[in-house]
């Protein structure tokens, strides 16, 4: 495998270089000392102090240069941020990938890198920044969290609080995973959020399924067969909500029927569309009393309540 290796692309990026990177794809030759210039973590591991294995091991290539393995990074990614680390500007692009700019953040993430790399990730990422809502762009929270991306970052957060559904601890949309990377920190305060926004909306269906359900002493129509209208309203809801439980009460777990605070909203908007009748078989004008109707405006409320996070 080494032999492989050795036969692969070699890219110089200092030609006065006292350092091969052995990548995936490649080698790079690199000042040592520029390196640890760039990054606490390339000090750690390339100093002269160092207790980094490899780099304890002298293993030494054909031309006497060190050879140091860096595992599992990617070849494309290194050789743009060690340009940038060695001042070689002229050979940075202006413009990279989607894919690209991901694997730049994991090694600025894991390398520390995000001081020495200076303006490029801005520039970088500036055609993707909007992208947060797009199928393909999941990583969006990550760079924006690993690149400090404030405004990125709220949105990309607000979207997942009003989009996303939560199984184990996970947050996906459409069963795409979202927070490889993100600190746990992140990703709780992220559920948290969306989780007291569903408690908002299944509180609020609760609250007027419970009024229908006694309805018997204290009408919530009322105007004419204002009985036969009230179970309207009640099988209406009953329906679009078959499992809707107290949210207050933990001893019953309320099955993931409101996936996502979205959802939710979408439901009641369609249940109100159902039953908001003016001039239908109860009478006219039986749209102020509507159930749906007060639900879809309470609905729209917290949905248009749910903020972003601040990248603290």
């Amino acid at each position: 495998m080494r032999d492989e290796l050795r036969m692969s692309q070699i890219s110089v990026i200092d030609r006065q270089g006292d350092l091969y990177m052995v990548l995936d794809s490649g080698r790079l030759l690199v000042s040592r000392k520029a390196l640890c210039l760039s990054s606490s973590v390339f000090l750690a591991m390339l100093g002269e102090e160092s207790q980094f294995s490899e780099s304890k091991a002298k293993i030494i290539s054909g031309d006497g240069i060190q050879e140091i393995t860096f595992r599992d990074d990617d070849f494309s990614a290194m050789q743009l941020v060690t340009n940038v680390i060695h001042l070689q500007n002229d050979k940075v692009p202006l413009n990279v990938s989607f894919q690209q700019l991901h694997q730049i953040a994991i090694l600025c993430d894991k390398y520390d890198l995000k001081r020495c790399l200076g303006y490029w990730p801005e520039k970088w990422a500036a055609p993707w920044l909007d992208s947060y809502s797009k199928a393909g762009y999941e990583a969006l929270l990550f760079i924006s969290t690993t690149f400090r991306f404030p405004s990125t970052f709220k949105n990309t957060t607000k979207h997942l609080i009003r989009n996303a559904i939560v199984s184990k601890s996970v947050l996906s949309i459409n069963g795409i995973e979202f927070g490889e990377g993100v600190s746990s920190k992140i990703m709780n305060q992220i559920i948290a959020t969306r989780d007291k926004a569903i408690f908002a909306v299944r509180d609020l269906c609760w609250q007027e399924q419970c009024k229908l359900r006694s309805s018997n002493k204290k009408r919530v129509c009322s105007r004419w067969q204002a009985q036969a209208c009230d179970a309207v309203n009640l099988g209406c809801l009953s329906q679009q909500f078959p499992e809707l439980r107290n949210p207050r009460d933990d001893t019953k777990p309320c099955s993931e029927t409101l996936m996502s605070v979205v959802e939710a909203t979408e439901k009641i908007c369609d249940f109100s569309h159902a039953i908001g009748h003016r001039d239908g078989p109860y009478g006219k004008d039986h749209g102020s009393c509507s159930v749906g109707t007060r639900l879809a405006l309470g609905a729209r409320k917290i949905l248009s309540g749910v903020n972003g996070l601040e990248l603290g």
